[in-house]
């Protein structure tokens, strides 16, 4: 972060890394994990071709991510028009028009 960035941004920044960065140690938790825990796992008899139908966790993480921005675009969307329903009352500012 540099001092030459508005308080604002300096503060999403600074978000963004500290969510990049808990998301690297539970990555290297669940590795570390999958690891110690694969020559535990056994297939089970009854169960071998059920998970075949399954997309791929790839797809999985792309419809969540789908998902999650079409409800974050949602609230940012609610955000502006609640803005919008209190402009009378805030002299013209902090509303989106």
């Amino acid at each position: 972060m540099t001092g030459n960035q508005d308080p604002g941004q300096e503060l999403r920044d600074h978000i963004v890394e500290t969510v990049r960065a808990s998301q690297d140690v539970i990555i290297e938790a669940v590795r570390s994990w999958a690891q110690a825990a694969g020559p535990l796992v056994v297939p089970l008899p009854g169960l071998a071709g059920a998970t075949e139908p399954l997309p791929p966790p790839t797809q999985w993480a792309a419809e969540v991510c789908a998902v999650a921005d079409e409800l974050a675009s949602t609230q940012q969307e609610f955000a502006y028009r609640l803005l919008d329903a209190v402009a009378p009352l805030v002299d013209g500012r902090g509303a989106r028009r």
